[in-house]
C-alpha cells in the first residue's frame, strides 16, 4: 500500500492523464532509449513518482502479458509523447532508436524511416501544427 492519492499517468495504448506530468512520460522515453529502442514501460500509475503495475512492450511482441502490443505500442506512446524538461535532462530529446526518430517536438509519423528521420525525411514532416 502506497499512502497518497493513487493516479494513472499513461496506459499501454498511448492515453495519457490530464495530469500530464514530465516525470512518468519522460521514465517511459527513457525505458525505451536505454534498451536500445527493445522495451518500453507504458501503464505508468501510482502515487508521485512511486509507480506500480507497469505494463512492457517489446519490439518483438515476446513475453510481458497480453497487454505488450509490442512494436505498435511503442509507436501509440510515441504517436502522443512530446519531449518534456525531464526528456532534456535526460539527453533523450528527441532521440529515438530502431528507425524511427523522434523530432524533438512531436514523434514522426513516418514510420520505417533509416536511421535518423531528421537526415531521411522531409523537414517539414516533424513540424507540429
Amino acid at each position: 500500500f502506497l499512502p497518497g492519492e493513487y493516479h494513472k499517468y499513461n496506459n499501454n495504448f498511448g492515453w495519457v492523464s490530464y495530469l500530464d506530468r514530465n516525470t512518468p512520460q519522460a521514465f517511459s522515453h527513457f525505458t525505451h532509449f536505454i534498451s536500445n529502442g527493445e522495451h518500453l514501460v507504458t501503464d505508468i500509475q501510482g502515487v508521485g513518482d512511486k509507480y506500480t503495475d507497469p505494463q512492457i512492450h517489446s519490439r518483438d511482441s515476446q513475453g510481458f502479458g497480453e497487454g505488450n502490443y509490442g512494436h505498435y505500442g511503442i509507436e501509440k506512446f510515441f504517436s502522443t509523447h512530446y519531449c518534456n524538461s525531464v526528456c532534456q535532462y535526460l539527453g533523450i530529446h528527441g532521440k529515438r532508436i530502431n528507425g524511427m526518430q523522434e523530432t524533438g517536438i512531436k514523434v514522426s509519423k513516418s514510420i520505417g524511416c533509416a536511421s535518423v528521420c531528421s537526415t531521411h525525411c522531409p523537414p517539414d514532416t516533424h513540424v507540429r501544427t
